[in-house]
């Protein structure tokens, strides 16, 4: 399964596309059930990564907020809670 992974990270966008679905399929020889469970995973893993950045962007401004004195931590929690 790692090198299936391996290959549809490759393949991220694509494997959500019937006919690419197929052709990776038939390429690595994997079942259909495996191939949409690796792709669900990958798409976790990219939203994921997708989520900590903005949660570590968010931190970082409300880091520099509290050095200049300004502090809005309500509305920063609220705009992630909007945003996801």
């Amino acid at each position: 399964m790692c090198a299936a992974t391996l290959i549809l990270l490759s393949f991220r966008g694509r494997a959500k596309q019937k006919r690419h679905r197929e052709r990776i399929r038939r390429l690595l020889g994997i079942q259909q059930e495996l191939l949409i469970q690796a792709v669900v995973q990958i798409d976790t893993r990219v939203e994921r990564k997708k989520r900590d950045s903005m949660y570590q962007q968010l931190r970082r401004e409300r880091e520099s907020r509290k050095a200049v004195g300004e502090e809005k931590v309500h509305s920063v929690r609220l705009a992630v809670r909007r945003d996801c």
